[in-house]
């Protein structure tokens, strides 16, 4: 069987692109498209041999521009232009536009959505707020041509899979569809060893992310001053010069970013990990949990679907809610944490993906028997 794997951006790594890693993994021989591939970031995960590029990629090879907002009008076509009629199966993993692929009919296409693009749904107009007047009004115009394409195109695929229910409810709610749920995974390598042994009573608070706006960590920065606790912000993007300056005063370090063991210390020796913003899944509360360290989130999204009563503590998604949680947190036994975690491996992740995709393969078949 000819299997393609396709996913939107292998520009960045991410928990999308670990997925996209892992479903590559599942099928071996298997060649990878994407809109946009940075051999310099994801080389060793995604070796140029099994990739195929969409036509943007001589653009941003030769100018060294990968950022995707400067793509964004051309991505529906470079999305439609691929030719999918030699292969009989496609596992897709779209974030945008990649549930738009065409597919010849009888092919099965199960698309994994980590989510609808949430920049032509629901944050629309937070992140045009964040736009000079000129662009808004531009920008204004092409989300309203790409949220009709997206809606438009929701029935391409043969079958939908979400990242979480809160995807689950967007897509129903954007897309009118119905979406089988096979929530991320940690890496193997954050259930290689035992967590902490007792909770941590004095230790720094911890948040992990790429500084971005819609992360909203200014939140977390806001709550740890105004508590007066260490906040340790780990990762960088293009909000850290401003959450930097909101930082000033406070007992807060920008250590950049970190994997692997390094992020794996930083989560034993905290007290916490504090996620702001409303999250698809949020992996890296699955990796706190991972390592005995409970998580402070917020209310509206994917991390609700990880931690409970005993493993962390759900609140109001601002500031003020952030800060009374930080001020009632209390032990949390690591042995708990772990025991959530292993809810979310790897190996559960593909057993549940092979069912959905023999499911997909085999309801293609008979229908066209």
């Amino acid at each position: 069987m000819k299997v393609a794997i396709v996913h939107e951006l292998l520009t960045v790594r991410g928990g999308a692109e670990r997925v996209a890693l892992c479903l590559a993994d599942m099928y071996p021989d298997a060649e990878i498209f994407t809109l946009l591939y940075d051999e310099s970031k994801l080389g060793d995960w995604f070796p140029r041999y099994r990739i195929h590029a969409s036509r943007l990629q001589p653009f941003a090879a030769l100018t060294k521009q990968f950022n995707h907002h400067l793509y964004l009008p051309f991505f529906r076509g470079a999305v439609e232009a691929w030719d999918f009629s030699s292969y009989d199966l496609v596992v897709s993993s779209s974030s945008s536009f990649i549930h738009g692929l065409r597919v010849p009919p009888g092919t099965p296409h199960v698309c994994y959505v980590h989510t609808p693009a949430r920049y032509l749904w629901d944050q629309t107009l937070a992140v045009q707020e964040r736009m000079s007047t000129p662009v808004r009004a531009l920008a204004s115009r092409l989300f309203h041509r790409l949220r009709t394409w997206d809606a438009s195109v929701a029935d391409r695929p043969t079958t939908l899979v979400a990242a979480s229910d809160a995807v689950k409810r967007r897509i129903e709610l954007y897309w009118g569809r119905h979406s089988e749920v096979v929530h991320p995974f940690a890496d193997n390598e954050w259930f290689a060893l035992p967590p902490k042994h007792t909770p941590v009573a004095a230790g720094p608070f911890v948040t992990v992310a790429n500084l971005r706006g819609y992360k909203f960590l200014e939140r977390a920065v806001e709550a740890c001053i105004r508590v007066g606790v260490p906040l340790r912000v780990i990762g960088d993007g293009p909000a850290r010069g401003a959450l930097e300056q909101l930082a000033k005063g406070g007992d807060v370090v920008f250590p950049g970013r970190l994997e692997g063991n390094m992020l794996r210390d930083e989560l034993l020796a905290a007290r916490a990990l504090i996620i702001p913003g409303i999250e698809d899944f949020g992996i890296n509360a699955v990796e706190a949990l991972a390592c005995g360290t409970p998580v402070i989130t917020v209310r509206g999204g994917g991390t609700e679907e990880i931690i409970d009563s005993t493993t962390g503590i759900t609140c109001n998604p601002d500031a003020a809610g952030i800060e009374t949680a930080v001020r009632s947190l209390n032990s949390f036994g690591p042995g708990a944490c772990r025991s959530r975690a292993e809810r979310f491996t790897q190996a559960q992740f593909e057993q549940q993906m092979y069912s959905v995709i023999e499911a997909a393969v085999s309801a293609t078949a008979n229908a066209s028997r």
